[in-house]
């Protein structure tokens, strides 16, 4: 389902990532940059119940095993931990909450600070954020084409169950449901880039205590690569 989303702004602040923090085994082609998620969770500066702490190293999709043949490697990782007290604190009552499609992922009509709050009060403990770029395989004769993909996982307590939480609830009014089979509940969105100056293609899982968030930028994607990148994601979570 198409909505308005938002692109890199005050709202995405810390939990999205910034360019500045990109490492790569070369340098990024000119003229193409490093985006962030469409989505609004944040390591705000300043008094706020989400810490950043260093750089995941499981969890995330990684260049190579996205795209093995590809001849440049960017990056860029990102975690922040969640308090339960402090968020319980900062978010006040939190069984009134009621999606807003028009708002980035997750949904949550509110500031970037108090929707740290609204996560960290739900059960949300570690919010992991990635930006990976590369290309596949291309002949000498043709041009790079690089491609994009973003991604959040939101890790919760053992106890809470990802699909019954209130982000995968509202995935259900702003989302298209998937039947394929993954391990767990599965939406399918379209959201805006300005890359391709257009829409693109973003996908929420629900898969044990976990949500993943994906988008896929740039052009030249095909169903079976969703898929294929998708169950790489899913794999990738159980590593937690």
């Amino acid at each position: 389902m198409t909505r308005t989303t938002m692109g890199w702004s005050a709202v995405l602040l810390g939990i999205a990532l910034s360019v500045g923090g990109c490492t790569g085994a070369q340098e990024r082609p000119a003229g193409t940059a490093v985006a962030v998620p469409n989505a609004s969770p944040s390591a705000a500066a300043g008094p706020s119940c989400a810490a950043e702490m260093p750089e995941p190293e499981a969890g995330l999709l990684q260049v190579r095993q996205v795209w093995p043949k590809t001849s440049s490697v960017v990056n860029s990782f990102r975690r922040v931990d969640l308090s339960e007290p402090a968020c319980k604190r900062a978010a006040g009552a939190t069984d009134s909450v009621i999606p807003r499609c028009d708002r980035p992922f997750p949904w949550i009509d509110a500031d970037a600070a108090r929707t740290d709050a609204t996560l960290g009060a739900t059960g949300v403990r570690r919010v992991l954020s990635g930006v990976i770029r590369g290309h596949g395989e291309t002949p000498a004769d043709k041009p790079v084409e690089p491609q994009e993909i973003r991604q959040l996982v939101l890790v919760m307590e053992e106890s809470v169950r990802a699909g019954d939480h209130l982000v995968a609830r509202a995935a259900q009014t702003c989302g298209k449901a998937v039947t394929a089979g993954v391990a767990g509940n599965m939406y399918r969105f379209s959201v805006r880039s300005t890359a391709v100056d257009g829409q693109i293609a973003a996908f929420l899982v629900a898969t044990g205590n976990k949500l993943i968030w994906l988008e896929f930028d740039e052009h030249n994607w095909h169903e079976s690569d969703y898929r294929r990148v998708i169950d790489l994601a899913v794999k990738k979570v159980n590593d937690l």
